[in-house]
């Protein structure tokens, strides 16, 4: 499912528990609330994104129908972490009791809903940006959750991203960024051909930090070796490189890059500069960008399962829930649900909800529901 629409919304989701009457905002992206009462959550058709208050009209009034139509009046409202977003302004001024919930516990959240589950789960939230808890870019996340809690155990290794937003649409950027860090940048440049005035003001910004909040976004990753491997440099829509990347893979490939697992601050993380190097010198030695495409593809789906069974050495856990938009790849899901089932993990992905930000509002509601007795929800 990427967006729920006409003969899916208004569908009652059943959710796992009996929940007061509840509203979850969603995030900004590919806008979609939910309005929850006991064991039923009502998700919302896509409304777009909500950046502007021509995009905020028509969420609230669709709204207005939903709470009319299945007479629900919330007595608490869930929202996203980040501050600026219009529906975290909208959930602030209801005055209702306001839970925020960070964006990737939201995702997780939204999986357990749809499986019926409860109790602790290994999350798996790759995405292309996320508010998270220490106020950094996050996106590339491995969270030990339940339904009230999300504690951050591993993540992807960080990196900058220059010009912020300017990133997202110029992906050449990212490549950079992940070249430099890897310390491959002159063999990048030669297969970006980037205008030298451009790679300086890109470089300037990663040195200085100015403009160019790290990250561990799985997204940005995904963009990057889209422009290492001249498969997309500009985007015009929202996941536009990685949706590229993944169709030029060569599904034959079983060759797989190297990574490694480091430690920071009794979290995993997976360090993502032996993938770049390998990406950079396969590329330079004319291997076919759908080989390397291919390669990159299995390379994440090994790493991920490596940090799933890391985690589940210390901590027990054996379920497993990807969400994120990143896990709109087939490619990508399929292959990583098969090697986690095999390693007898199971393994939840949405399938009647959004993966991505659309299923965000369901998920809300879950986290609110687990932090009842923080508004006297019972």
């Amino acid at each position: 499912m990427v967006r729920r629409a006409r003969s899916f919304a208004p569908a009652a989701q059943l959710l796992p528990d009996d929940v007061r009457p509840i509203l979850g905002t969603g995030a900004e992206l590919h806008g979609a609330f939910c309005l929850a009462q006991g064991t039923r959550g009502f998700l919302s058709q896509h409304v777009g994104d909500l950046d502007s208050e021509e995009a905020m009209g028509c969420y609230l009034e669709s709204l207005e129908s939903y709470r009319t139509l299945f007479a629900i009046e919330p007595e608490a409202v869930a929202h996203d972490l980040h501050p600026d977003f219009l529906t975290t302004r909208f959930a602030q001024g209801l005055g209702l009791p306001a839970i925020a919930v960070q964006h990737h516990h939201a995702h997780i959240a939204s999986v357990m809903a749809e499986h019926g589950l409860d109790g602790r789960v290994i999350g798996v939230a790759f995405d292309g940006f996320g508010l998270g808890d220490d106020g950094s870019a996050w996106g590339g996340e491995f969270l030990l959750c339940d339904w009230a809690t999300a504690e951050r155990a591993g993540h992807l290794r960080r990196v900058r991203q220059p010009g912020g937003d300017a990133s997202v649409r110029n992906p050449i950027r990212m490549a950079i960024s992940h070249a430099a860090d890897a310390g491959v940048l002159k063999d990048a440049f030669r297969l970006l051909g980037t205008d030298r005035s451009h790679a300086k003001l890109v470089l300037g910004q990663i040195e200085s930090g100015e403009n160019s909040p790290p990250t561990s976004s799985a997204g940005r990753l995904f963009d990057a070796v889209s422009a290492l491997a001249g498969v997309c440099r500009q985007a015009t829509y929202d996941g536009h490189p990685a949706m590229l990347l993944e169709q030029a893979a060569s599904e034959s490939a079983t060759f797989e890059y190297p990574f490694e697992l480091d430690e920071e601050e009794g979290r995993v993380v997976l360090d993502t500069r032996p993938i770049v190097c390998a990406v950079v010198k396969d590329l330079s030695k004319g291997r076919s960008p759908s080989d390397v495409a291919g390669r990159f593809h299995r390379t994440m789906a090994a790493g991920v399962l490596s940090v799933c069974r890391l985690l589940r050495g210390r901590t027990g856990l054996t379920r497993v829930c990807l969400g994120g938009g990143v896990f709109q790849n087939e490619l990508l899901t399929s292959d990583l649900a098969a090697r986690l089932g095999a390693c007898d993990f199971e393994v939840f992905v949405p399938r009647e909800v959004p993966v991505g930000d659309g299923g965000i509002a369901l998920g809300q509601v879950l986290v609110a529901h687990g932090r009842r007795g923080q508004w006297g929800g019972g």
